[in-house]
């Protein structure tokens, strides 16, 4: 390009005319140009920078959400197929073994050891679906009960084992209400065995034992064991604790 004083010929770079020294109107300009453009142009790349980090974020929180559904749809669907897995497993077991397990349960009722039974029924996951087991439960229920109380009245009466007298004949009473409270025939109502002679006459021995074990253990009457089920929390509580305390009376030297 040619300068406009002198005619020479100078670059547009050119703040002034090499020759003359006139200023280049056009160099100025073309740097104010390109000072906007770097402006422009760096702006510009710094928001798409910004911009994809943002986006990467966001892709990335997308995904790990995605990972953490997939995951617990996973977890969903293993714990489904390994309850029916194990489900299976057991029905298999139950029906390969069942005149042997059948034989071993019967044993147990009728020696009448229903602590026996109610730990052999729970340690052989005998079940309350499987046809063949069915008729057992309600009696493994009357008996863990019954097991769990005569294992509480054994304990209350050894001095060694108990350190809270209030403590311990909370949960006497407890356990002994709950074992009542397992001969609700409303507790049974799906299983037609529950009427039938032979369970009745197994739950007829158990209660039986009951009272005799409160009789022994704890001093009470005739009347009184038999009362224990319709008799209030803190009653029951107050005949435990008397049980106790003649108890302890007896031992002492």
């Amino acid at each position: 390009m040619k300068c406009k004083n002198c005619g020479g010929e100078i670059r547009l770079e050119d703040l002034y005319c090499p020759y003359c020294g006139t200023a280049n109107t056009q160099a100025r300009q073309h740097a104010m140009d390109m000072q906007k453009y770097q402006a422009d142009f760096h702006q510009t790349k710094q928001d798409v920078t910004q911009r994809a980090g943002r986006e990467s974020r966001r892709a990335v929180r997308i995904a790990a959400i995605a990972f953490l559904l997939l995951a617990i749809a996973a977890n969903i669907f293993i714990q489904a197929n390994s309850f029916m897995l194990n489900s299976i497993l057991e029905e298999h077991r139950l029906s390969k073994n069942t005149e042997q397990l059948l034989q071993e349960a019967d044993r147990y009722l009728d020696e009448e050891d229903y602590i026996g039974f109610s730990s052999y029924y729970y340690k052989m996951r005998l079940g309350s679906y499987n046809k063949n087991y069915a008729r057992y439960y309600p009696l493994y229920r009357v008996s863990q009960s019954y097991r769990y109380a005569a294992q509480q009245i054994m304990q209350l009466v050894n001095p060694r084992r108990y350190s809270n007298i209030a403590h311990i004949t909370k949960y006497t009473s407890e356990y002994i209400q709950s074992f009542y409270e397992s001969l609700d025939p409303d507790n049974y109502s799906y299983y037609e065995d529950y009427e039938s002679e032979w369970t009745q006459r197994h739950i007829a021995n158990m209660k039986e034992s009951m009272e005799a074990l409160l009789i022994a253990y704890l001093g009470m009457t005739s009347e009184e064991a038999r009362s224990m089920p319709e008799l209030s929390r803190g009653n029951r509580a107050l005949l435990v604790e008397r049980g106790l305390a003649q108890y302890e009376e007896q031992q002492t030297p």
